[in-house]
């Protein structure tokens, strides 16, 4: 019924050839493994090979478009929420106050003008009550007519302007002295979809004050930190023109910032530092 030929018994493999083709296969998976899949998809490169080869460079790449891809997804769900959000005014009745600041004010002397009745006494005695401090006269009453005064005339009362007098403004002055004094200083120029990276040294537990700014547009931002094989994020921002605050060192390493501009045009980003580390180096 078929034509091919059975193959005999000493023309199959034997255990020990199977064994043997087994294990060169198994080693020829894991050298391809990390010589060419681990640096192309996951830009891992134990050997170098991968960075002889630019795999390495397209592993991490790929890396990089999968991270800011699922930020973008994150970020549009965090954009339709606040959408959706119904804002609700809260009235706080506890803390609304008004200051008011009186300059030359000048005190007026006003009289009572009420219309009063006068009242003939007859036969009054004249008794002392003592009511906080003030003597008072009280009198028995008997057979009053009560008689109708009319009120005196409205004084005119002329108020004098005096000259104000003008003080020196100290409020400038404390701006001034208030200007927080930078150490470090650097622009950074971003081409559409470059990206940027600083960092301070630091040890553990230092604190380092921050202000950047963008011109040209808003970029992404992520500040983090690493060191001694381990890392950290502190804060992302997408679209984001300026930011300012303190850093504290989670660790002893490198913390600092990570810029992107993913606008059209050329972004220039100001950062300025201070504070408690070694020095500010430029990683990328």
């Amino acid at each position: 019924m078929y034509n091919s030929d059975k193959p005999s018994r000493e023309e199959l493999p034997t255990t020990k050839q199977l064994v043997r083709s087994t294990i060169l296969a198994f080693v020829a998976a894991i050298i391809i493994l990390v010589t060419v899949i681990f640096p192309a998809e996951y830009g891992i490169d134990p050997t170098g090979i991968g960075k002889v080869t630019g795999l390495t460079e397209m592993g991490e790449i790929k890396e990089q478009l999968a991270q800011e891809a699922a930020e973008d997804k994150a970020a549009t769900k965090t954009a339709v929420i606040v959408e959706s959000a119904v804002p609700v005014a809260v009235e706080d009745n506890a803390t609304t106050k008004t200051a008011m600041i009186e300059e030359n004010a000048v005190p007026v002397a006003v009289e009572d003008t009420t219309t009063k009745t006068a009242v003939i006494v007859e036969n009054a005695v004249p008794v002392a009550d003592e009511d906080n401090a003030t003597t008072k006269t009280a009198m028995i009453v008997e057979n009053t007519v009560p008689v109708a005064v009319e009120a005196p005339p409205t004084p005119i009362i002329t108020i004098q302007q005096s000259e104000p007098v003008v003080h020196p403004a100290p409020l400038q002055e404390a701006k001034d002295q208030a200007k927080p004094v930078w150490r470090d200083t650097i622009l950074l120029s971003l081409e559409p979809g470059q990206g940027a990276e600083v960092k301070l040294v630091m040890q553990k537990g230092q604190t380092a004050t921050f202000e950047w700014k963008s011109k040209g547009g808003p970029v992404n931002y992520d500040t983090h930190g690493n060191g001694d094989g381990r890392s950290i994020s502190y804060e992302k921002g997408r679209g984001v023109p300026n930011d300012e605050g303190e850093l504290v060192a989670a660790f002893t390493g490198n913390h600092g910032w990570f810029f992107r501009n993913r606008n059209d045009q050329t972004v220039i980003v100001t950062l300025k530092t201070d504070g408690e580390y070694a020095r500010m180096k430029r990683m990328l």
